[in-house]
């Protein structure tokens, strides 16, 4: 029996193709697009959320594969096991934890790092993912921008996110959004990793 997604009228890809691989049946459908609540003392807060092309793919690694995906951009990249293994968590980070994470800003981008087991090299490693809200057709947006075992850059094992970096709990960033005018509101910008 084929299971029923809901769909959502937003801009942003809700359903990744299946693919297979050397006789082996890669299943997408835990990007598929899904809805959070967030509950706070001041309410709840009903999200979106999307997954983009970055959370499970990487051109040029030891772990891409010669089949390739496009997003909305056209943008045309391999999947990368690493990350394609590590997305199958992605849905389980966010129901679990996203009252408790802090997320931090840089100039390009919001994200948030904990760590993680990497099922291809079998350590715990720092996993990073970078995010965007936005306000979309009066539909509270939480899409995933990027999602990968960070090796360079702030959150990365030699490179700890400091503590004067901007930061912010969800509640700070829904409370933000829903105040902005829906004018001043972004769609989603694809990652850059």
């Amino acid at each position: 029996m084929k299971a029923i997604i809901k769909k959502f009228h937003i801009s942003a890809i809700q359903q990744w193709d299946h693919f297979v691989y050397e006789d082996k049946l890669f299943d997408m459908s835990h990007l598929n697009a899904h809805e959070l609540v967030v509950d706070s003392n001041k309410g709840s807060y009903c999200l979106v959320v999307t997954y983009g092309l970055h959370c499970f793919t990487k051109n040029d690694t030891e772990y891409s594969l010669p089949i390739y995906f496009s997003d909305s951009s056209q943008e045309i990249r391999a999947v990368e096991l690493e990350r394609y293994y590590a997305s199958k968590e992605l849905r389980a980070i966010l129901e679990e934890n996203i009252t408790h994470l802090t997320f931090y800003q840089t100039d390009q981008k919001r994200f948030f790092t904990l760590y993680r087991l990497n099922n291809l090299t079998g350590k715990i490693e720092p996993y990073k993912i970078c995010i965007t809200l936005f306000k979309e057709n009066r539909l509270l947006r939480l899409h995933i921008l990027s999602a990968y075992f960070v090796r360079e850059g702030y959150g990365a094992e030699n490179n700890p996110v400091p503590k004067t970096l901007k930061h912010f709990s969800v509640f700070k960033l829904l409370l933000d959004l829903v105040k902005k005018d829906k004018a001043s509101s972004v769609g989603v910008k694809e990652a850059f990793r």
